[in-house]
C-alpha cells in the first residue's frame, strides 16, 4: 500500500475534521483494490442527528482521493405532552438511551462490560422504553407523538407497522446536501453542519415575498441563493425577463459594485438584470457557518483534480450498520460483511446471501433474503431459509424464519428447532406488549408456504424450567454461576450437558427442556433417553443418601403421602376426575 497515499487522505480527514479511524477503513478498501468506495460516519449534536457518507475514488495515477461528502441531518423535535401517564420528553430521553445501549450491544462491548444484574437492567430498560411507545401508539391522543418517537429511533420496517408515510416524514425532517472537494475550497464537517442547519431557516418567504416579487423560484436556484447568502454575498442581480427563475438567472455579489457591473455587462434581448439587497433577517440570522465559510480550506492540501459529482443511490451508515449488525446477532457472524455491502451497493431491488455451517456432523445452508424499501434505498433483512442436512440421512428438512425489530430466531435456535427441541423467547403480540413463552415445532402441521407451524406455551402455561431442574441432583445448579450458564443454555434450546450426582459418583448425562409436558428430557453418554422412572429411582437413592435432616423432611412427606409422593398422588388425581364424570 501507498505510504504516501495514506499519508495524503490522513491530511485530507484532518483538514475536514473527520476522526482518523476513517482512515483505517479506508485503508482495507484501498488493499481490496476498488474502483470507489464508501465510508459512513455518524454523530449527534444535541438533538440533531448527523450522517456523513465519505466518497473515495482511484485515480488514474492509482491512488485514491476524498472526493465529496454526503451530509444528511436529521431534527425531530419532540412535543412536552403527558398522555396516559407518560410524558413524551422523558420517553424521548429513555429512547435515547435505549439507543445508545443498542450501539454498545452492536459494538460486542455490552456483555462484557457489564454484570449479568446490570444487563439485564438494561434489557429491562430497553423493553420498558419500547413499551410506553407502543402504549402511546395505541391511543388516539398520543398517535402524533408516537408517530415522531417512532420515526426517529424505529428503522422504516417497524415504523411501517403503524404509520404507512414513511417518505412523507423524511421529507419533512430530513435534510441532506453534496458537499465537493475541489482545487477551491472545502467545508470541515461542523461547517457543513452548520451550513446545513442553517439553510433549513425560512429564507425562500423572505425572498420570494420581498426581493423577487413577480417570479418563481426553482429549488435549485433556491439553494445557491441560500449558500451565497451564507457566505455573506447579500448582493442579488436576477433576470427580470424571466418568469420563472432558473440557476442561470440568479447571481449574488459581496458588493453593490460587482453587482452592478454584472448587470450593465449582460444586457440583451433575452437578459435584464436587476440588482437588490438581500440581508439575514432577525428570523434567519448570520450563523458560525457563514462566519466560517468566509475563510474556505486552502487548497494546498487538497489534489487538484476532476470532480467526482456521480450520486449514487445507497444506504445510509444506519441502514448498513444495523443490518450488518442484525446479520451478526442473528447468529451468522461477520463473514458476510463484505458481500452484504456489495449488494447494497449494487442497488438491486432484491438479494441473497449464502452462509454455510456444521452442528456436530450434521450441515446447515441458510440462505438471508433482503429486499429494498420501495419508498426509500433503506434495505430490509426479512427472512432466512435454513435447510438441514442430517448425519447419514438422504433426506433435507427446509424452514423459512422471519426477521423481526428484536427475538430474532438465531441460526442456531432455528436448528435446535428443526431437531425438535424448544426454544424460549421474549415475543411481542399484535399491541405491541412484550411476552414471553416457549416455542417448538410442531411437525405435524404445515402452513401455505410448506413451513411447518409453531407451538407457543405461553408463561401462563406453567412451565418452571427452575423448579423441574431442582427436581434432579444436578450439580451445576450448587454453583449460581454454572447453574446461570444451564438456563441460558436450556433456554435457546441447546442439549446441554450436566453432572448427575447418583450414589456417591458423578455421571456425565445431557438434557434439554421439554416444556409441552412440564419436565426435561435426558440422555446418557450415548445419547439414549433415560426413562423418567429410571430418573426418579436415581432420585429416590439420592436422597435415602442425603443428611438426616433432609431424611426427616422426607419422612414427613411419607407420613403425608402413605404410598410414595409420586404415584399416589397421580392416581389420586386420576379417581377424582373419574369420580367427577360419572
Amino acid at each position: 500500500m501507498d505510504k504516501n497515499n495514506l499519508a495524503y487522505l490522513k491530511d485530507q480527514l484532518q483538514t475536514l475534521e473527520f476522526p482518523l479511524r476513517i482512515l483505517e477503513e479506508a485503508s482495507r478498501y484501498m488493499q481490496g483494490n476498488r474502483e470507489a468506495f464508501h465510508i459512513y460516519y455518524s454523530n449527534q449534536i444535541k438533538e440533531n442527528e448527523l450522517m456523513f457518507e465519505l466518497r473515495f475514488t482511484k485515480q488514474p495515477t492509482h491512488e485514491y482521493q476524498l472526493k465529496e461528502y454526503e451530509l444528511t441531518y436529521k431534527h425531530v423535535t419532540i412535543p412536552d405532552l403527558n398522555i396516559q401517564g407518560i410524558n413524551t420528553k422523558d420517553l424521548d430521553k429513555k429512547l435515547n438511551g435505549a439507543d445508545a445501549l443498542y450501539d454498545k450491544y452492536y459494538q460486542g462491548n455490552m456483555e462484557d462490560s457489564l454484570s449479568r444484574q446490570e444487563y439485564e437492567q438494561a434489557s429491562d430498560f430497553i423493553k420498558a422504553a419500547h413499551s410506553d411507545l407502543y402504549k402511546l401508539a395505541g391511543v388516539e391522543e398520543g398517535r402524533e407523538a408516537a408517530k415522531l418517537l417512532m420515526y426517529k429511533y424505529l428503522p422504516e420496517s417497524e415504523y411501517a407497522k403503524f404509520f404507512q408515510d414513511y417518505s412523507e416524514m423524511q421529507k419533512v425532517h430530513e435534510h441532506k446536501r453534496v458537499f465537493l472537494i475541489n482545487d477551491n475550497k472545502a467545508s470541515t464537517a461542523i461547517e457543513a453542519y452548520e451550513f446545513l442547519k442553517a439553510e433549513i431557516n425560512p429564507v425562500k418567504q423572505d425572498i420570494q415575498s420581498d426581493a423577487i416579487d413577480g417570479h418563481i423560484i426553482s429549488d435549485e436556484a433556491l439553494h445557491q441563493i441560500n449558500s451565497e447568502l451564507l457566505k455573506g454575498n447579500w448582493w442579488i442581480v436576477y433576470n427580470t425577463i424571466s418568469y420563472h427563475l432558473d440557476v442561470g438567472d440568479v447571481y449574488l455579489f459581496k458588493s453593490k459594485g460587482e453587482a452592478d457591473d454584472f448587470a450593465e455587462s449582460n444586457i440583451s434581448d433575452l437578459d435584464n438584470y436587476q440588482v437588490k439587497e438581500i440581508k439575514p433577517t432577525a428570523d434567519a440570522p448570520k450563523t458560525a457557518a457563514y462566519e466560517m465559510l468566509k475563510a474556505p480550506v486552502e487548497a494546498s492540501s487538497l489534489n487538484k483534480t476532476n470532480l467526482f459529482t456521480q450520486k449514487t443511490n445507497i444506504m445510509n451508515q444506519k441502514n448498513f450498520e444495523y443490518l450488518r449488525d442484525q446479520v451478526k446477532y442473528t447468529g451468522f457472524g461477520e463473514g458476510l460483511e463484505n458481500d452484504l455491502k456489495q449488494k447494497i451497493e449494487d442497488g438491486k431491488p432484491e438479494f441473497k446471501l449464502q452462509h454455510q455451517t456444521q452442528y456436530g456432523d450434521d450441515f446447515v445452508t441458510a440462505t438471508l433474503n433482503f429486499s429494498q424499501s420501495k419508498q426509500s434505498d433503506m434495505y430490509f433483512f426479512n427472512s432466512y431459509q435454513v435447510n438441514l442436512q442430517k448425519e447419514n440421512s438422504p433426506e433435507t428438512m427446509e424452514q423459512t424464519f422471519y426477521i423481526n425489530k428484536a427475538s430474532n430466531i438465531t441460526l442456531k435456535e432455528a436448528y435446535n428447532l428443526m431437531e425438535g427441541r424448544s426454544v424460549n423467547k421474549d415475543l411481542t403480540n399484535k399491541e405491541g406488549q412484550v411476552y414471553n413463552a416457549w416455542i417448538q415445532m410442531n411437525f405435524k402441521q404445515s402452513d401455505n408456504n410448506g413451513n411447518f407451524k409453531l407451538k407457543h406455551y405461553h408463561q401462563n402455561y406453567g412451565y418452571d424450567l427452575e423448579a423441574v431442574l431442582s427436581k434432579h441432583p444436578i450439580k451445576e445448579l450448587s454453583n449460581d454461576e454454572y447453574k446461570s450458564n444451564l438456563f441460558d443454555s436450556l433456554k435457546k434450546g441447546n442439549l446441554q450437558s450436566a453432572t448427575f450426582q447418583m450414589n456417591g459418583t458423578e455421571q456425565k448425562q445431557f438434557i434439554e427442556a421439554n416444556p409441552q409436558f412440564k419436565t426435561i428430557n435426558i440422555y446418557d453418554h450415548n445419547m439414549q433417553r433415560i426413562d423418567n422412572r429410571q430418573s426418579k429411582a436415581e432420585r429416590k437413592a439420592e436422597n435415602e443418601n442425603q443428611s438426616a435432616k433432609q431424611d426427616n423432611r422426607k419422612e414427613k412427606r411419607s407420613a403425608v403421602d402413605d404410598d410414595g409422593p409420586e404415584i399416589p398422588k397421580s392416581v389420586n388425581k386420576k379417581k377424582r376426575k373419574k369420580a367427577q364424570a360419572i
